[in-house]
């Protein structure tokens, strides 16, 4: 899938379906150009807190604006949720990406599916004023 070695991705299959409860919990948008699944993202809310689940997308798409689209749809959201702050646990490799979009690390997550792996924990700051 997505061009990722079959050992990596029978490790997290599981945490990256997004199953018919996910999506009657929490927010979930799809992004496609022409027939192509280029990614997606989950969202949901924790009181004042927007919780950005998941933001994935298609290795091969990398680099067209896709998980900017993505990442802002999800800002607005959480906008209309009356929520002030978002938070997400970035792969290590996408930090540099949220940073671009004006996210800050906060602290340190344990990875649930990789043992000794740590994740940065991002916030960005939904200010009507702020704008990545």
């Amino acid at each position: 899938m997505w061009g990722y070695p079959d050992a990596f991705m029978a490790l997290v299959s599981a945490d990256m379906t997004i199953a018919p409860a996910d999506i009657e919990r929490d927010h979930v948008v799809v992004l496609e150009a022409g027939s192509d699944l280029v990614g997606f993202y989950r969202s949901s809310r924790e009181r004042d807190l927007a919780v950005l689940q998941d933001l994935f997308i298609d290795p091969d798409a990398v680099g067209q604006g896709h998980g900017r689209r993505l990442f802002l749809d999800a800002v607005e959201v959480a906008r209309t949720w009356g929520c002030t702050i978002m938070e997400l646990d970035s792969d290590p490799n996408a930090e540099s990406f949220y940073r671009r979009m004006g996210a800050e690390r906060v602290g340190m997550t344990a990875s649930s599916l990789v043992p000794g792996r740590v994740l940065p924990r991002m916030r960005y700051r939904l200010d009507p004023g702020s704008q990545a």
